[in-house]
């Protein structure tokens, strides 16, 4: 009986989330788990460019709750892995040690301030739910969406640059791939990134409307922007991916 139950309730949250989510952006979308598209999409353009590019925003330590790196050692890609809090970087540093393609920087991304303050948990503390690693913010009642206490997070102060400069700081002259998880930022570093720039291809961000990541009208503003610049753009539970049409057309041919 309990699993004829799970079975129901697995198919009835994505049905209520495209509920949602069809409200927040007025139109019917696609809407499923985007991270197929995602990882199928990298395949795909790896088989047509040698030179693939990425850049991840929010790195974290580079394994934790992140489904981008075992794609980057598969397909050996080259790019940059973004993190701006201290502990988390050296240990970001660790898991990218020896793949000189990928290269780690000690900066975070803003769009205005080049000092900020982050407010992330404090490992010391005892009893840290696993999954509170990942949620270091801007925000400083980020912690409160996931229910963290207000004793256990610490702030640490960063150094920030916007995506032009970190592009010209470290010659980058083409971009085809773009994760960004930064818990809450992502929307305005959205913004400053022009997809025809640098051609970039695939972008996957956070968009976390279920818990107020981003707003009804951020998220309205994203998907139709892609939807203008000629990207397929599926949304998941968390996450949005936006592909070049004719990428997702040539992967969807080979199903």
């Amino acid at each position: 009986m309990l699993k004829v139950f799970a079975n129901q309730l697995s198919r009835l949250i994505p049905r209520f989330l495209k509920k949602i989510i069809f409200r927040l952006t007025g139109r019917c979308i696609p809407f499923g788990d985007e991270s197929v598209l995602f990882r199928s999409s990298i395949s795909h353009l790896c088989e047509c460019k040698k030179d693939l590019f990425f850049i991840q925003i929010g790195a974290n330590d580079g394994i934790s709750f992140d489904d981008f790196h075992p794609v980057v050692r598969e397909h050996g890609l080259s790019g940059l892995v973004v993190e701006p809090l201290s502990e988390y970087f050296e240990q970001l540093k660790t898991t990218y040690l020896g793949m000189t393609s990928v290269k780690p920087i000690h900066i975070a991304l803003h769009a205005t301030d080049k000092v900020v303050e982050m407010y992330h948990v404090d490992q010391a503390c005892q009893g840290i739910p696993e999954f509170a690693k990942g949620i270091g913010s801007f925000d400083v009642n980020h912690h409160h969406c996931s229910g963290v206490p207000d004793e256990m997070i610490i702030k640490e102060t960063v150094n920030c640059v916007t995506w032009r400069e970190l592009l010209l700081i470290h010659d980058v002259d083409h971009v085809d791939i773009v994760q960004i998880d930064t818990e809450g930022y992502d929307y305005e570093i959205l913004k400053m990134i022009n997809a025809d720039d640098h051609c970039i291809s695939i972008i996957r961000c956070e968009h976390g409307v279920g818990s107020g990541v981003m707003s009804r009208q951020e998220l309205r503003e994203v998907y139709n922007y892609f939807r203008s610049q000629g990207f397929t753009v599926v949304i998941g539970e968390s996450d949005l991916t936006a592909v070049r049409k004719h990428i997702s057309d040539a992967v969807a041919s080979k199903e």
